[in-house]
């Protein structure tokens, strides 16, 4: 158990003469609180407005016997790198899980880019000195490339004759990374999500440890006593996968704890305690995409011999890089 589940809490001796007040308040946790607020009233009919100029629904009569879709509104502050505000975000979504497959649908599809593609197309427009912009599309975050400014300005003239869009110019956070742009190529960080872990486990000001895993055997299913909140075990664990985004040194360790999200144990959790402590002190760590001349595509991988004591499977674990720069990772059981 940490010190910060228990609430206690050793002030950081370096902020002692320092005050800061914020007037920034969480989302509301209902429609209802939402529409006695007028920014968020505000945010509202703005995601509404824009659902009926794109043609998202198409009024029908409802049929007899048709199962409905019902949908809901999440509230999310999004913020500048610096923490302030930088928007208030209200979406409407619709509960697809009480879809029947089958029934209300016959094929499932997720429109999602894989991260290795991102990485890819950073390092072609870092090799190749491309100009890059981000853009807002209703939902959608879209990162947007091409050989020159003009040819880049053209793609976006057409996407702004189809779509209401935002264009915040060069790429700076995407996805909740931070992107920093240089003559040498992309730094991606995610220090900020990184702290956000660090704060909802109470481990902020834990001591920093120097790997992110020890050397000792794997650990069993069914070692020790079970876990007393394995939902938080959980929520913490699912948080790290996303951060791997930009930590290939953190893979090993959160593919280790996501094996025991099932029925964790207080072992199992010492495994995140571990990753959170040496989080701690790499805050300012990420993945370096770097200009490079040549686009040849070089592969590592390795495994241990059946490491798992319950299960005698193997651990893979490998790495591509295009160029020098690593675009993909993985390290699975």
């Amino acid at each position: 158990m940490t010190r910060g589940r228990h609430g206690i809490v050793l002030p950081n001796p370096k902020y002692a003469n320092l005050t800061t007040t914020t007037t920034l308040s969480s989302p509301p946790g209902s429609v209802h609180a939402a529409l006695r607020d007028l920014t968020w009233r505000q945010a509202m009919q703005e995601e509404y407005d824009a659902l009926v100029s794109n043609g998202t629904w198409t009024l029908v009569p409802r049929l007899v016997g048709a199962n409905v879709i019902t949908g809901k509104w999440i509230f999310k502050n999004k913020l500048n790198l610096d923490g302030t505000l930088e928007r208030r975000k209200a979406r409407w979504v619709v509960r697809g899980f009480n879809q029947r497959a089958g029934v209300d649908s016959h094929q499932t599809f997720s429109p999602v880019v894989k991260p290795a593609t991102i990485r890819t197309v950073l390092h072609l427009a870092a090799s190749r000195s491309w100009p890059t912009t981000y853009l807002l599309v209703y939902v959608d975050d879209i990162l947007l490339t091409a050989s020159t400014s003009d040819f880049l300005a053209h793609i976006v003239k057409l996407l702004r004759q189809e779509f209401a869009m935002k264009d915040l110019g060069d790429i700076r956070f995407f996805l909740g990374v931070q992107v920093r742009r240089d003559e040498h190529g992309f730094f991606l960080n995610q220090a900020q999500y990184a702290e956000d872990i660090l704060e909802h486990a109470g481990m902020l000001n834990c001591k920093s440890a120097p790997t992110p895993v020890d050397t000792k055997p794997k650990l069993s299913l069914t070692e020790g006593a079970l876990f007393n909140d394995p939902t938080f075990y959980r929520s913490i664990v699912g948080a790290l996968q996303y951060l791997t985004l930009t930590r290939p040194d953190l893979a090993y360790a959160v593919n280790q704890a996501c094996l025991f999200m099932h029925a964790p144990r207080e072992v199992h959790w010492g495994i995140v305690k571990r990753i959170l402590r040496y989080l701690r002190g790499t805050l300012d760590n990420g993945l370096r995409i770097s200009a490079s001349p040549t686009t040849h595509l070089t592969a590592y991988s390795d495994a241990d011999w059946a490491g798992c004591p319950d299960t005698r499977r193997s651990t893979l674990g490998y790495c591509v890089f295009l160029g020098d720069s690593l675009v993909s990772w993985s390290s699975k059981r």
